[in-house]
């Protein structure tokens, strides 16, 4: 039985009620894709060789950003700006909050690269090949990062967020990984639903206590309000890419989602489905676990969302005054 064969009939035997040809065609182009995986090119993620880097060592953190002689004049007055300190405080401070809250310890130091080289205020995470965060520094004059006390520091603690969640692995998967190293089938939380991943980091940058974060931003309620009124999306349509209103439907969906699952079950209900992927060898099979976390199918936990959604947030009926109107005199 070659290893191809051996994981169809283990996708087949979790998945089950599909014919024959739809199987098949369904597995083999998951197992083209994990193939492209385990070959990935990982030059990708190199640095800009014309720059001269240097790099902030913390205890936890490797902190690179570029050597300011190595610029030109108009460039070294924006890195001479970088706050350095700022971001090295930042990091290690959220570094032993996330180690606390999901109970993970990193093997290894995490590289953070500060990017001061494009208007855009972002930044991107990953595990593969190793704990990598950027960093975009350009402070944004539009968009969500603007409805906060510290973009800055929000951008961080999300981005590390997706480090510690998506380098989890537990029992067989931690074990394998002593042994095949960093293979990006040995880092299940990879595979989740972008709802998923990027809900969790919304969550957890939010502070309802401080009144920062996405998850509690007037522009979020605005969409989630609007998509009560219109045309709440069903899970399959949230987990694909977005192609419609709202484009950012993995964050707002995604965090309000996670909000009502840890407000109806507590928020051990959250780690404890990442944790039971985090031992997942099979690819792609997480919405089987909300059966072992809360009894019910994603589809009936979604049902339940919408419900929660629309109590949330009512429709507001012809009666109802809106004060927004009103003409100042």
């Amino acid at each position: 039985m070659t290893w191809i064969t051996s994981i169809k009939l283990k996708f087949k035997e979790r998945l089950g009620g599909l014919s024959n040809t739809s199987f098949n065609i369904r597995t083999e182009l998951i197992v083209c894709f994990l193939i492209l995986l385990m070959t990935m090119n990982t030059k990708l993620l190199a640095l800009n060789p014309n720059l001269n880097w240097m790099t902030l060592e913390t205890k936890h953190f490797l902190i690179h950003y570029p050597k300011y002689a190595s610029v030109s004049v108009k460039q070294m007055k924006k890195f001479s700006n970088i706050p350095l300190n700022k971001i090295a405080n930042l990091t290690e401070f959220y570094y032993l909050q996330l180690r606390e809250k999901f109970n993970w310890q990193l093997n290894r130091k995490i590289n953070i690269v500060i990017d001061d080289f494009n208007d855009s205020s972002n930044g991107l995470a990953t595990v593969i090949p190793y704990s990598w965060v950027t960093l975009y520094l350009s402070p944004p004059i539009e968009g969500e990062l603007l409805d906060h006390e510290d973009w800055l520091t929000t951008l961080i603690h999300h981005e590390l967020v997706h480090i510690f969640h998506l380098d989890k692995g537990l029992s067989s998967v931690k074990n394998l990984r002593k042994f095949l190293g960093r293979n990006p089938l040995l880092f299940p939380n990879i595979f989740s639903p972008r709802w998923w991943t990027e809900g969790i980091a919304t969550y957890y940058e939010t502070d309802k206590e401080r009144g920062v974060g996405r998850g509690i931003n007037d522009y979020f309620k605005m969409i989630i309000r609007e998509e009560v009124l219109h045309d709440f999306k069903a899970i399959n349509q949230v987990s694909l890419p977005a192609v419609h209103w709202p484009l950012n439907q993995s964050y707002s969906y995604g965090v309000y989602f996670i909000d009502y699952l840890i407000e109806t079950y507590g928020e051990s209900s959250a780690q404890r489905w990442i944790n039971n992927y985090s031992d997942n060898l099979i690819p792609y099979l997480f919405v089987s676990e909300t059966e072992d976390v809360f009894d019910k199918s994603i589809e009936t936990l979604w049902d339940d969302f919408k419900v929660s959604m629309k109590t949330k947030f009512p429709v507001l009926n012809d009666n109802t005054t809106d004060t927004h109107n009103d003409k100042v005199t």
